[in-house]
């Protein structure tokens, strides 16, 4: 290419320094001049007739390491929301992947540099804690969720039966991990099946007539309160009195039947019997007017025994025969004595027998303790569990071979009362059988539940107190509510 240029070639003269130059007109170059003209059309030529190209290399991965910082690190079993820091070049394109369907990606996904990766994290049901993984970059983080805490939901907040006595049963639904225990709060309702299960189960009492004034009981299933009432007995009713025979009776050592007489001074005057000894068993534990209270013993494989039952408000004291002693056996247990926390546990008792032909028997007399092993022959282990004590601190033994062990087991902590203020979140169920939330705990009411205002109203977003007692799996069981 040739580029045609004009010029009109000047240049200065003076003293070097000096302000004012001296111009050199046209046709008369200088040497210097002529120089620079040259130039000037080097460079015209070279931007007219030359061209360039540049190469752009996109960053390679040795130069975009990915570091990732999780905030927080436990998300809630109520669910929730988090951020992922990416830390990256400025230059470095990322992409994010969730691995997990209960982990769902805020938009966007993909991006340039640093950033801020949002992320929300669905209701865990299960009672078990669990991980998820996100990916960005093939670099891998995972999000941890807390387990969903047990949840037990009875069938009725309460039941009622007549003067006479009478069964009441109730249901539980839980988690099919989630263990649970029934345990009577007054003497007159009795535990008869369901005193403790996992899973979903029921629990079936009965409840002794009433001789006095109308009362009320609670009984504690899946430490919610199920409530007891029963009416008084009849004003018309005169006052009862009772006798009764025999007041005491002995049997032999491989048990047998008995019956007590009770003689009321009305037809409608109503009496219970109750046995004091696991090995006396009572088939009449009510009844009405006059009648008898029937009981049986089991076989006593041990040393002479005493015990007694209260019927019609009397004692009736029942002995029994020491078992015999086979020829030549001896027998020593330890340890005499064991001692518990109220959370129960295992316990284990040595047999030494004198030689390996003589038999023993082991038999427990509380029956919160429960003997795995019945007895066996010549030296071994006896094996049992104490369960967990919800009440005062309490003493039982059980009868090994030629021995008697004592196990003593401390009484139940006081339980935890606790106020908590707050907005409501997350509302299941009906009145009176509520579960939420407020300050992050799980919150139940039921039947024993004071509302100050209608259950109805205890709606999301409603500013309430809550007074309640901390149950074992961390809710709180509500004792009063009120709108702040």
């Amino acid at each position: 290419m040739r580029v045609r240029s004009s010029f009109d070639l000047s240049r200065t003269r003076g003293r070097p320094g000096a302000g004012t130059p001296e111009t050199i007109g046209p046709g008369r170059v200088s040497r210097r001049g002529l120089v620079g003209a040259a130039a000037i059309a080097s460079l015209i030529s070279v931007a007219a007739c030359s061209s360039s190209s540049t190469s752009v290399t996109s960053p390679t991965a040795a130069r975009c390491p990915v570091d990732l910082a999780l905030s927080p690190t436990t998300i809630e079993a109520a669910g929730g929301s988090g951020q992922i820091a990416i830390t990256v070049n400025r230059d470095c394109t990322w992409d994010a992947r969730s691995e997990a369907d209960w982990i769902a990606l805020v938009a966007p996904t993909t991006g340039q540099g640093e950033a801020n990766l949002g992320y929300t994290v669905s209701p865990n049901a299960q009672v078990s804690a669990r991980r998820g993984v996100v990916v960005v970059n093939e670099r891998r983080v995972e999000v941890a969720q807390s387990a969903a805490p047990c949840r037990f939901d009875l069938s009725a907040a309460g039941g009622s039966v007549a003067a006479e006595g009478g069964n009441l049963a109730v249901s539980v639904t839980a988690q099919a991990t989630c263990t649970w225990t029934a345990v009577s709060q007054v003497d007159w309702v009795r535990i008869d099946a369901g005193r403790g299960g996992s899973g979903s189960g029921a629990v079936t009492m009965s409840v002794a007539p009433n001789a006095g004034a109308a009362r009320v009981g609670t009984v504690l299933v899946a430490g919610q309160a199920y409530s007891v009432s029963q009416p008084a007995a009849p004003t018309s009713s005169p006052v009862c009195t009772f006798s009764v025979s025999p007041d005491s009776e002995s049997f032999p050592d491989n048990g047998g039947a008995g019956s007590v007489r009770v003689q009321a001074s009305g037809p409608t005057c109503a009496w219970t019997a109750v046995s004091n000894a696991q090995w006396i068993s009572v088939a009449t534990p009510a009844g009405i007017g006059t009648g008898n209270a029937r009981y049986t013993l089991t076989p006593n494989p041990g040393a002479a025994r005493t015990g007694t039952m209260a019927v019609a408000g009397a004692i009736v004291t029942v002995t029994q025969a020491a078992a015999p002693t086979a020829a030549g056996c001896e027998y020593s247990v330890s340890p005499g004595s064991e001692s518990f926390s109220a959370n129960g546990g295992d316990g284990t008792a040595r047999v030494q027998a004198s030689n390996s032909s003589c038999a023993w028997s082991a038999v427990s007399n509380a029956s919160w303790i429960s003997l795995a092993t019945s007895g066996s022959l010549g030296s071994g282990n006896v094996r049992y569990t104490v369960a967990a004590n919800s009440g005062a601190a309490r003493t039982g033994t059980m009868r090994v071979a030629n021995a008697t062990i004592t196990v003593t087991q401390a009484a139940a902590p006081s339980p935890e009362t606790i106020v908590l203020r707050g907005e409501v979140a997350d509302v299941r169920g009906e009145c009176p059988n509520l579960t939420f939330t407020v300050d992050r705990r799980l919150v139940r009411t039921n039947g024993a539940t004071t509302f100050d205002d209608r259950c109805d109203k205890v709606k999301k977003n409603r500013d309430v107190m809550v007074w309640g007692v901390v149950q074992r799996d961390g809710s709180v069981l509500a004792v009063r509510v009120r709108e702040d």
